[in-house]
């Protein structure tokens, strides 16, 4: 050990009569190692961390294929029939629970006082799902199963912080009442701190834009009813989640379920060829980001190992000019052993310097990746810097000393003291062999250098790519928030089935109609509309487009994602027009008009014009006044329908100022007070900051509305 001390002391000495070299040695590995570290953070926390339930890697999640439309919806969501199918009859699966991803309005229940609901999402679930999970409640109890029958679902179970947020902590709110959406609710259980359900896609293979495992706040009972519980040929619509029994593999559940789906079809005569696609829960919530991150993994691996080559030609050519000192420590008796070990303790000293600065340039990464990062990477909110990761950062620094420091360490063994000592001085005897392997690792850096530029340049290349495709609308300049209107001054809103609810959505319309008005009067504001969905947000309300003068059979007509939007969205998203007209304010309060996508309309009428043609949906016939350009709700396109509709995400667009015209720049942001980083979460894709806390202002001023989010 005193020899060991010696040697890094020596090693320090050294660094510090060749600052030029120390630097550019700490900066380098800094920037190889902090790379490596920032990327494995985000993969640990994404992709290997484990979610904290019973034997996660026996939970499965299981969608559906139809043949018959496969070629344009690979995956459906589960059908409530079959999920009970599998639940009693597959012998692979012990047990399983359905549920349904929504938004809730959540307020406590303050009778006679203006609160301001917040919206939450959440899951309307069956009684198994906790179960299922093999998480017990922090507090209260789970649900039962008699409670998700009508009737009787009048329970709500909490997260954490919702607890934390609603009840400030308090025991006491077991058994206490909250509003959901303008109905109340009994709080019978919180769930524990830790819990985290990841945010999954319904249509299967995409990660859900939120990114965040605290996505779903609020827990419902899943009341089906009977009409949908015997529904083989529609109605696939839910998550369904299970646990596999031990020692059953993920294909052979997926073949028994096969199975039962053919002996169904047979034994109920359908035309529909179904079949399930079974795959992990961690595989569903990563989604297809599993493959990028070990890719960019890899990438930060191989600019680490470039740095290790670069340090290893510098340490050699350093070797060369120190063989006079080797060959007098060998000639005074020092062994092999400690001569090699004096030689790695100068990489080792670069090695530690370098993890410290390369782990304090990963925390400052990390922070930024989490700021900076898309929607939809998985578990944004627990990207972090962990011990884990240190561990490997520590793993990583000691394979860094020996990797550029064993072959100058080798060389030092070769140095001859007797030659060394009597060659002349300026001269080296170990200069011709150290060049044959400094010109080797020279040519292995070169070469690993023009595969990373290859592997950038075909990133870059498919970046640029989707950059610049059209996606058939403009985010620029564009300012969203949105609203809900579920508290009991609008009749209890959306939810139909809460007491005292109505079907008459006149005090939505007239709220929606008065904060659009005020909205244009608002200096700058060109455009105001209003959509249910966003573009980019990935399928939902998926519906069957279909023709009364040309029905089709089951599984055969097209279907497309529904969009209700009001007039004034297509321009302020200047989503093109190919034909027609865009809707008129008529049609806010009698929706008897539609327009469709350009795919939409070629599936449906592949042959005819669609204009002024009769298509049905909702058991309605709507006509079709317009068609409208393509635009993007994720990676492709995919066929739309537009009706007109009153509860949506209010929109609008700023004009462009001389300053070059960043909205968050504006008046708006002015009153809602953004700072550096809440600039670049004010634009289309990220927070609502600025537009929140400006129409936050207008809707107390027309209609007291409940929250805007």
């Amino acid at each position: 050990m005193r020899g060991l001390v010696q040697d890094l002391r020596y090693a320090v000495r050294q660094l510090r009569r060749a600052p030029g070299f120390s630097l550019t040695a700490l900066l380098t590995l800094a920037l190889g190692i902090g790379s490596v570290v920032a990327v494995f953070s985000v993969v640990y926390s994404v992709l290997l961390r484990p979610y904290g339930f019973e034997q996660q890697g026996k939970l499965v999640v299981w969608h559906e294929v139809i043949e018959e439309i496969k070629a344009s919806t690979p995956i459906v969501p589960a059908n409530y029939k079959h999920y009970a199918m599998f639940k009693t009859r597959a012998q692979s699966v012990a047990d399983a629970a359905i549920m349904q991803p929504r938004q809730f309005s959540v307020s406590p229940d303050a009778r006679g006082a203006d609160v301001h609901p917040s919206v939450l999402h959440g899951l309307a679930t069956s009684s198994e799902l906790f179960s299922v999970l093999g998480v017990r409640p922090a507090l209260g109890r789970s649900f039962l199963p008699q409670e998700t029958e009508a009737g009787r679902d009048g329970e709500a179970m909490l997260s954490w912080a919702t607890w934390q947020r609603v009840f400030d902590g308090s025991p006491a709110a077991i058994g206490k009442t909250i509003r959901i959406d303008g109905s109340l609710h009994t709080v019978i259980g919180v769930l524990p701190r830790d819990f985290r359900f990841p945010p999954l896609d319904l249509m299967g293979g995409h990660a859900v834009p939120s990114g965040s495992t605290e996505f779903y706040q609020v827990f419902v009972p899943l009341v089906v009813g009977d009409d949908i519980k015997n529904e083989d040929g529609g109605e696939y619509n839910y998550l369904a989640v299970g646990r596999l029994r031990p020692g059953v593999s993920v294909a052979t559940a997926q073949a028994e379920m096969n199975g039962l789906e053919a002996a169904n079809r047979i034994a109920n005569h359908l035309s529909i060829h179904v079949s399930a696609v079974v795959s992990t829960l961690k595989v569903e919530a990563n989604g297809s980001i599993s493959t990028a991150l070990w890719l960019l993994l890899a990438a930060t691996g191989g600019v680490l190992l470039i740095a290790c080559v670069n340090l290893a030609n510098l340490q050699l050519a350093r070797g060369v000019a120190r063989e006079r000192d080797i060959a007098m420590r060998a000639a005074l008796g020092a062994g092999r052993a400690r001569l090699m070990q004096s030689a790695l303790a100068e990489s080792v000293v670069l090695a530690i310097g370098g993890g410290a600065l390369g782990v304090a340039l990963a925390f400052a990464t990390v922070r930024l990746t989490v700021v900076l990062a898309p929607r939809g990477l998985p578990r944004i909110n627990e990207i972090a810097v962990s011990w884990p990761v240190l561990l490997v950062a520590l793993g990583v620094a000691c394979l860094t000393a020996l990797l550029f420091g064993i072959l100058p360490a080798l060389a030092s063994l070769r140095v001859d003291p007797q030659q060394s000592l009597q060659a002349a001085s300026g001269t080296f005897a170990g200069a011709r062999g150290g060049g044959l392997t400094r010109r080797a690792l020279v040519g292995s850096e070169v070469a690993l250098s023009v595969l990373l530029l290859a592997v950038a340049g075909l990133a870059a290349r498919s970046f640029g790519r989707v950059m610049t495709q059209n996606w058939h609308f403009s985010a620029d300049h564009v300012l969203l928030a949105a609203v809900d209107l579920t508290s009991p001054q609008y009749g209890k809103g959306l939810n139909p089935t809460a007491p005292g609810a109505t079907a008459d959505h006149s005090q939505d319309r007239s709220f929606i109609e008065q904060a659009l008005l005020r909205l244009r009067s608002l200096p700058g504001v060109t455009t105001v509309g209003v959509t249910s969905t966003m573009p980019l947000t990935g399928d939902s309300e998926v519906e069957v487009l279909s023709r009364p003068d040309h029905p089709a059979s089951l599984g055969m007509a097209p279907i497309a994602n529904q969009r209700l939007i009001s007039p004034g969205y297509l321009t302020a998203m200047q989503i093109p027009l190919v034909a027609g007209r865009d809707f008129d304010e008529r049609e806010m309060t009698h929706p008897t008009s539609g327009i469709i996508s350009e795919k939409a309309a070629k599936a449906a009428w592949p042959d005819v014009n669609p204009l002024g043609r009769k298509l049905g949906r909702w058991n309605q016939q709507f006509t079709i006044i317009g068609i409208a350009a393509d635009a993007r709700i994720n990676d492709k396109p995919v066929k739309l329908a537009y009706d007109t509709g009153s509860e949506a995400t209010l929109i609008f667009s700023k004009t462009v100022r001389r300053t070059g015209g960043n909205p968050c720049h504006n008046r708006c942001c002015a009153s809602c007070g953004c700072r550096f980083f809440r600039f670049r979460r004010c634009c289309f894709r990220r927070s609502r900051f600025c537009g929140g806390r400006r129409l936050r202002n207008v809707s107390r001023a027309t209609a007291s509305t409940s929250t805007i989010w």
